[in-house]
Parts: C-alpha cells; sequence; structure tokens
C-alpha cells in the first residue's frame, strides 16, 4: 500500500477538493506513549495509497510546518532569544523556530535533508503533498504499512484497550540519536494511525496539547491552504520564540532539597553503573466512570462539615480531580494489601506531576517542560477506612479513607506554589554538576508508592480536526508497554462528562480491584 517513488513532487490544483471530500469523513483516537504523542485516524474512504518521494524541493503544503526553510540551527550563545536550555541535567542544547504557536524544535547541526509525501484518494483522484524535515530537522515522517495487521473497527470493537496497542509496532522506532519529534503514518484496515511522538523533556503534557490543537487547526482551516516554495526566506513568517532562561529561574533562590519529598539527590559517578532495580512485570486495564458515578465520588469525598470545621487542610473544597485521585489511591492501596503485597501498618505515598505554568506566570501558548512533582503520604488505615455508601449511614464525626486522601491531596497540590517550583530549581542549578536527581519512592512504585499523571483538564475531545479527519477524537489512549506496575493515568474528560482510567499494576491488584464491591460501584473495566 506505501509505495515509494523517486520523482519530483508538482503542485495539484485540485488539492482542495482532496481536503472537502465527502468520503473522508473520519474517525479520530489520540494515543499517547511515555514521551510519544500518536493521533490515530479512522478514514471513512474506499481506499487510500501514500507516496513517498525524493530529496528534491518542490512547492508544497504542509500539514504541521508552515515553511519550508528553518533557520540557521548553528547556536550563538546562551543568551541568543532563539536559545532554548531544555532541562539543566540535558547536555544537548536545541533551539527553536516555528511558524504560528507551532515550536520547531532543531538540533545544533545543519539541516540536511528533506521529504516529500502524497496521500492520494484512489476514488477522487486527490492528492494531499506533505513536505517534512528529516534527520536532525524538526520532524521526521516515517511510512508504515500495517494493514495486514491491524484493523480500527476491531480495535473500536474493544474500546480501544491499551493492551491491543501494541507501542513497538506503531511508533517509530527509538534509535540513537532520538529525534525531539518524529511522526509515523500507519496505513492499517479501515483506517491510518498518524503517530506523533515528541520528546517528554522537551515537552510535558499540556505541550504536547498546544502541539497537536496546532495539528488540528491546519486540518481545520481549509481556506488558509498555502503552497510555499522552500526557497521561501522562512524569516519572513511568523515565529514562535521561547527563551525560558526569562521564565524558568530560580530567581536566586538557593534550594533545599529537603523541601521536597518527590525528589531525593544522590552523588554523581564518573561512569553510569548499572542499577539493581529489575522492573517488575504487570498488566494494564482500563477503566470508565461515568458523569453520575463522578457526581456520586464528588459528594462521597467531601468530609462532614464537623471535620472540615476542625481541619488543617487549606482548602474545604474538593474538586472532581482530587476526588477521581483519592479513589485511585485508596482503591489500589487496598488492593495491594489484599494481594499481600502491603502489611496493614504500610505506610503509602501517592506522587503527582502538576503544571505550573499558572504558578510561574509562564506566557502563553508555552510549548515546554513546566512540570513539577509533589508527593503526599498517609498510613494505609487511614486510606482503607470505609466509605459510607448511604448518606443516612454516614457518621458526620468520622472522616472516611477517601476523603482523608482528597484532603491530603488538595493540600498538596496548593502547597505547590511559583516560589517553590523556583526553590527547587535553585538546587538543581547549584548542585548540577555534582548531584542527580531522582524521583522518590520510583522503586517502590508497585508497593507503597502510586504516580498518577493526569490528563484530565487536556481538552483533547474538544480539539477540532475537521471535514478530512472527522471533526472531534473519539478516544485517547496510552499504549501499556513501556509502564511499570505502580503508573496510572487519568485520561481526559469526556464530552458526556465521564472520565477513563489506565491502570497497571500486578496481576494480583488488578484482579483484587475487579473484585472490589466499592471500586465496581464507581469503574467499569473495558474491554
Amino acid at each position: 500500500m506505501a509505495r515509494l517513488i523517486h520523482s519530483s513532487m508538482k503542485q495539484h490544483p485540485i488539492l482542495d477538493g482532496f481536503l472537502s471530500a465527502s468520503s473522508m469523513t473520519a474517525c479520530l483516537m489520540i494515543v499517547l506513549s511515555l514521551g510519544y504523542a500518536m493521533t490515530i485516524h479512522r478514514m471513512t474512504i474506499h481506499r487510500m495509497i501514500l507516496f513517498g518521494a525524493v530529496r528534491t524541493r518542490p512547492m508544497m503544503y504542509e500539514v504541521i510546518l508552515r515553511g519550508g526553510v528553518l533557520r540557521d540551527p548553528c547556536l550563538k550563545n546562551s543568551r541568543d532569544p532563539d536559545f532554548v536550555p531544555l532541562d539543566p541535567r540535558l547536555s544537548r542544547p536545541f533551539r527553536t523556530s516555528g511558524c504560528g504557536n507551532y515550536s520547531k524544535l532543531c538540533a545544533s547541526t545543519p539541516l540536511h535533508r528533506l521529504g516529500v509525501y502524497q496521500l492520494l484518494n484512489q476514488q477522487t483522484g486527490c492528492w494531499l503533498t506533505l513536505q517534512l524535515q528529516e534527520k536532525t530537522g524538526a520532524v521526521r515522517l516515517e511510512v508504515c504499512d500495517l494493514s495486514h495487521e491491524l484493523d480500527y473497527d476491531k480495535l473500536r470493537e474493544a474500546q480501544f484497550v491499551s493492551s491491543l496497542l501494541d507501542s513497538d509496532k506503531i511508533r517509530p522506532k527509538a534509535e540513537p540519536p532520538v529525534d525531539v519529534c518524529r511522526l509515523r503514518a500507519n496505513f492499517v484496515a479501515n483506517g491510518l494511525i498518524l503517530v506523533v511522538p515528541i520528546a517528554h523533556t522537551v515537552c510535558d503534557g499540556r505541550g504536547i496539547t498546544e502541539v497537536l490543537s496546532v495539528f488540528a487547526k491546519h486540518f481545520r482551516h481549509r481556506s488558509n491552504i498555502e503552497f510555499i516554495s522552500s526557497e521561501e526566506n522562512a524569516h519572513t513568517k511568523q515565529f514562535y520564540k521561547a527563551d525560558r532562561t526569562n521564565v524558568l529561574s530560580s530567581n536566586g533562590a538557593s534550594g533545599t532539597i529537603k523541601n521536597h519529598m518527590a525528589w531525593k539527590a544522590l552523588p554523581r559517578t564518573p561512569h553510569l553503573s548499572s542499577s539493581s532495580f529489575v522492573p517488575p512485570t504487570g498488566i494494564c486495564a482500563n477503566f470508565r466512570i461515568s458523569s453520575d458515578a463522578l457526581r456520586t465520588l464528588k459528594l462521597l469525598a467531601l468530609p462532614p462539615k464537623p471535620i472540615l470545621a476542625d481541619c488543617a487542610s487549606p482548602s474545604t473544597y474538593i474538586f472532581t480531580h482530587d476526588a477521581i485521585s483519592a479513589l485511585l489511591w485508596c482503591n489500589i492501596m487496598r488492593a495491594r494489601r489484599q494481594a499481600n503485597i502491603l502489611d496493614e501498618n504500610a505506610i503509602v505515598y501517592a506522587i503527582f506531576p502538576v503544571d505550573c505554568r499558572a504558578r510561574l506566570g509562564l506566557p502563553a501558548p508555552y510549548c515546554g517542560n513546566a512540570v513539577y512533582t509533589t508527593r503526599t503520604v498517609l498510613p494505609l488505615r487511614t486510606l482503607t477506612q470505609p466509605i459510607a455508601m448511604d448518606e443516612h449511614e454516614s457518621d458526620p464525626l468520622q472522616i472516611s479513607g477517601l476523603q482523608a486522601a482528597a484532603l491530603d491531596i488538595r493540600a498538596a497540590l496548593i502547597q505547590v506554589t511559583g516560589d517553590v517550583f523556583r526553590d527547587f530549581l535553585g538546587f538543581v542549578e547549584k548542585n548540577d554538576s555534582t548531584m542527580a536527581m531522582h524521583m522518590a519512592g520510583f522503586e517502590e512504585l508497585g508497593s507503597s508508592n502510586m504516580l498518577l499523571t493526569s490528563y484530565f483538564g487536556f481538552d483533547h475531545h474538544g480539539l477540532d480536526f475537521g471535514e478530512v479527519l472527522g471533526g472531534r477524537i473519539e478516544a485517547f489512549r496510552i499504549p501499556s508497554q513501556g509502564l511499570l506496575p505502580g503508573m496510572q493515568f487519568l485520561l481526559p474528560r469526556l464530552p458526556d462528562g465521564g472520565c477513563e482510567i489506565v491502570i497497571f499494576d500486578s496481576k494480583e491488584v488488578v484482579e483484587a480491584l475487579d473484585a472490589d464491591a466499592i471500586w465496581k460501584q464507581m469503574a467499569v473495566r473495558q474491554g
């Protein structure tokens, strides 16, 4: 299905007809995979053929990139406004140049190849031409024919469970040097899987959402199609610039690692030593919580007024996100107790990445990485205090494990401020040459610790890809490959108000969850 032709691509006047063809009604699914964002499209077409072509510089239409020539990627100095110091621990700097709101992240070596790709709708004879930078450029496009291996309709029938999304099959190979951003188009039976991987160090979850929103915008605005010669000076375009030295600074804070419970600093060694940590195996399960169940859950997570009056928490309001996080923390730890992974006197932790854009006052859009990780702790005995499912049975002087967890999570999130972030950054800046930062509790993720990554507030379901890709997305998923037991994911809120969860844990823990009466009242297993 995918065939390579070595000839120069020409401008096709019927491109707009291709974009507006009624046969291109589609459904769309987004998949995110540990630093890789993947968009999956189900095209309702009779047949689509992809042609990859040569290293020439023809007229083109770029889906994401809006210009044929990047700025000279040779770095000048750290005060260059285009210079982007990503993470103090990175040894390789990058600089950005992009059009509109899209950030082109370029390595510090010259560009040397361009790849041109065309999509042909065989029924209408219309073409869509794509040109993307390869190798050391902004992005690289790979093409793969999986039409004999994957069927979109079967994935849908199975509710797109994560275990069916084979990362090794659908994502680009992570061969060194790893690109900041690399696309892969996978043709499957009844559809197309377009994988959009972005290095997680460069771009956090909200940053990836910003990139996807631009991706959707360029498909949606068919009237803005323009053919750009690759010889055209891209400096005439409007560029997205971000000098992180100005916005991500410690402001002179010296920093103390004791202030940051989610992190630990260990001495750097001259040579990398092999870790004794052996990742345990686990299984992946997808769950759905309905909008009605979420409303019930939020009410159950709010402590009684007499308890709130005496509560030391800085907030007496429980958000829906707090309630879901508390439900996961309580039930995961109770399931581990039932699986004999924890004893009844265990002290247990929940780890949360927090988006600090608003806390730092970063200008929008900010496509980089502004995540701070926090950690909260409670005795297992507290988390396992029973929940009164009937308000008539509740004791106004008693607090349930769910309520205690929700209050603790809310307090931990409130305590993450811009000053806390800068204090941590100050410690890293001061000690980076001698100390290496590690996430506390990482080795215990499958026992006393749980890591919850949340996309709940990211409006992926609100992204409009236009007629070509069928408008709104159908699903958002996390593939199971590469996960460790104890990694849980809260997916974007659904259009109907419900939510979905990806849980990766040991087989015994997932089985205990499936048998838990409280959990089953709130969450339904998918697949």
